[in-house]
């Protein structure tokens, strides 16, 4: 998980979500998987929007457990 070491590192500091500026819940999100570091801060509610399909496989296992 480079992101987290990134962030206990403090390479990576994480900002308010993007979209709608909370600092509750952010999230890393990654626009291309091949550049680890290059992330942009959104909250759970606007990183679920962009990645709809992962989103509903894991709010459907979290509720199943």
């Amino acid at each position: 998980m480079l992101v987290l070491r990134a962030i206990r590192s403090g390479q990576l500091v994480p900002q308010p979500c993007e979209a709608c500026g909370t600092t509750k819940n952010i999230h890393a999100h990654h626009d291309d998987y091949s550049k680890p570091l290059q992330v942009r801060w959104l909250c759970r509610r606007h990183h679920r929007d962009n990645h709809p399909e992962v989103w509903l496989e894991t709010d459907l296992f979290s509720f199943i457990q």
